[in-house]
């Protein structure tokens, strides 16, 4: 029997809940009620179990696709995936790309046709999306353009974020929201009469509350009838930093509830004031847009990335310089209803675009049924041509160099050799080049900086210190390049500026020791990294060599996640440990592998 209906490919790399799950499980719905498409879904990780339910718990009839990581099962499946692509008329793709976009575009030899009409949506902030796409793609020569080109389809789900579409890809924009559905409701009768909500606020770092909740003791000096309702999964390290605000402020407790799950999370909008986050960056925080579909304000950092692009300042909630600003203007809606009033009246002029599934999800069917092909044919090609290689050599892909990090003791300072790197192929090819520098005078830091930090944008003093810095000092005393890989572990500050930048592929070199020939091996250790990350996510250290102590490639987050000091207290009775601290100058890269991977 003949099939009658169209396919629609919807790719998701890894779903895991959050987000992105409930927009295709809002848009698996509202396919399937329309019952003309035969409906794949694609993935390589899947977690969420109730991604083909309907709002009754019933299964949607759909095809689940699971790439295997194990090269050769995923050729197999590939394989098939291919077969099934070229038996289907008129084909669409519907994607949803976040930061593993390397997985996708591994595939796309097997999903990729000319006939096939491809529209990508990335699910998180443009700028962070591209930082990661360029690491994870530009080593093997694939830019976000390309990306681009290759689409048939922009979808972006806020009408702001079209200046960050690289190209001549404006033409293939589209923008709308992602449709809110809001159920019966049942209001609940809270004990205080103002109630603030946070949705996800101890979920991830990124998205954390706790900025406000540290503030709050200065708010509640002049606002005592309020609680704040924090709404979602709970990390347990973001949990133990609230327990410790507690314990500094007990009396913050009295204004705060947690809880994990609720029932039904639009009984807590329809029934709260107001939201309030501090997160850092999202897209278009599904939170804000049901918040706001329930008329509520939204507070947000001005700083915060996605959620200060989607609420209009002073119209529909606040752009706030920080968190104190945060209580002020926390303050300022308690005190004048008036003000609330008119806030909350300018976010129902958006409920109905925001509710209205012909100016959100249906959109898709519009665009399907249009079905314009635009794509470049020589970009969709280059995709599918490291596809193919990819399969045939796994070890061609490489991350791409986020972070050249140069440790220099100015003691011991060769102005040449420091020329000399920055001239490498590795140099040109990283993001930004961070020194750590050890000086023991002011003369000495100023001309470096004004030698090396000006030369370039891109050059940057991550840390300068005479004596060794409080937080490595606990570690150990040694006067070495060492000294550089703990600062990078246990420095706070270093690992915001890390983050915020979206550097995540690093080389360390000591500039102190002769090495360039090891620099000049860089893409070697970047491929083996990579090799090696792709069997597990956990720390690896590659290319450590006793002939240039502490060198090594790696992952700023991995080394950010390590846990330096668990690691040094099962390392008691180490040649080089004496009182828990480090003693003799090592190799700390080699150690480390050879403690947690028995490696060397």
């Amino acid at each position: 029997m003949k099939n009658t209906k169209q396919t629609i490919y919807i790719y998701r790399g890894s779903i895991t809940g959050g987000g992105c799950s409930k927009i295709i499980n809002d848009l698996l719905k509202f396919l399937s009620k329309l019952n003309k498409y035969n409906l794949v879904l694609i993935s390589y990780i899947s977690t969420d179990l109730d991604i083909d339910e309907d709002e009754n718990g019933n299964l949607i009839p759909i095809k689940r696709i699971t790439i295997p990581l194990e090269n050769y099962w995923r050729s197999k499946i590939c394989s098939e995936l291919s077969n099934h692509v070229d038996k289907q008329e008129n084909p669409v793709l519907i994607s949803f790309l976040d930061f593993n976009s390397n997985r996708f575009i591994a595939i796309s030899e097997y999903i990729l046709r000319d006939n096939v009409f491809w529209i990508n949506f990335d699910t998180n902030h443009p700028t962070k999306i591209i930082n990661a796409f360029q690491t994870k793609n530009e080593g093997v020569g694939i830019t976000y353009t390309d990306l681009c080109d290759a689409t048939d389809i922009i979808r972006l789900e806020n009408k702001n974020f079209k200046k960050y579409i690289p190209g001549d890809n404006q033409e293939k924009i589209r923008d709308f929201w992602n449709t809110v559905d809001i159920p019966k409701c049942s209001p609940i009768k809270f004990e205080k009469k103002f109630n603030l909500i946070n949705i996800n606020g101890l979920r991830e770092g990124r998205k954390s509350i706790l900025p406000l909740v540290k503030v709050m003791p200065e708010l509640i000096e002049s606002l005592q009838n309020f609680t704040l309702h924090i709404i979602g999964d709970i990390n347990p390290t973001i949990e133990k930093e609230l327990e410790l605000i507690f314990q500094e402020n007990p009396e913050i407790k009295n204004y705060i509830s947690v809880k994990s799950t609720v029932k039904n999370i639009h009984d807590y909008y329809s029934s709260c004031d107001f939201m309030v986050s501090t997160a850092e960056f999202e897209g278009t925080s599904n939170a804000v847009i049901e918040a706001l579909s329930h008329e509520l304000p939204v507070l947000c950092l001005k700083t915060s990335l996605g959620i200060n692009e989607t609420i209009d300042h002073l119209h529909t909630g606040f752009h706030c310089k920080d968190p104190m600003d945060m209580n002020s203007r926390i303050r300022q809606l308690c005190n004048d209803q008036n003000k609330l009033i008119e806030l909350k009246n300018n976010c129902k002029k958006l409920k109905n675009e925001l509710t209205n599934p012909e100016q959100g999800t249906l959109k898709y069917v519009e665009l399907i049924n249009e079905r314009k092909i635009s794509h470049n044919k020589d970009a969709r090609q280059k995709l599918k041509q490291f596809s193919k290689e990819f399969f045939s050599r796994p070890s061609v892909y490489r991350q791409k160099l986020d972070a050249l990090i140069l440790y220099c003791d100015l003691d011991k300072h060769n102005e040449t050799d420091l020329q000399h790197i920055l001239k490498t192929k590795a140099y040109h090819e990283c993001k930004e080049c961070l020194f750590i520098v050890k000086y023991k005078t002011e003369k000495q830091i100023t001309d470096f900086s004004s030698t090396f930090e000006s030369c370039s944008a891109k050059n940057k003093i991550l840390s300068k210190f005479i004596y060794t810095p409080h937080s490595v000092s606990e570690y150990t005393n040694i006067k070495s390049s060492t000294t550089g890989l703990i600062l990078l572990s246990e420095n706070e500050n270093i690992k915001k500026y890390c983050l915020l930048n979206s550097l995540e592929t690093a080389i360390y070199y000591d500039c102190t020791i002769p090495g360039k020939w090891w620099l000049e091996k860089y893409e070697n250790h970047l491929q083996k990294l990579t090799e090696w990350h792709s069997k597990d996510s956990w720390l690896w250290m590659v290319g450590s060599m006793d002939v240039v102590k502490n060198n090594c490639c790696f992952l700023l987050n991995s080394w950010f996640n390590f846990g330096f000091s668990l690691f040094l207290s099962n390392c008691n009775n180490q040649w080089f440990m004496k009182n828990k601290k480090i003693v003799n100058d090592i190799n700390l890269p080699k150690e480390v592998m050879r403690k947690i991977r028995h490696l060397y």
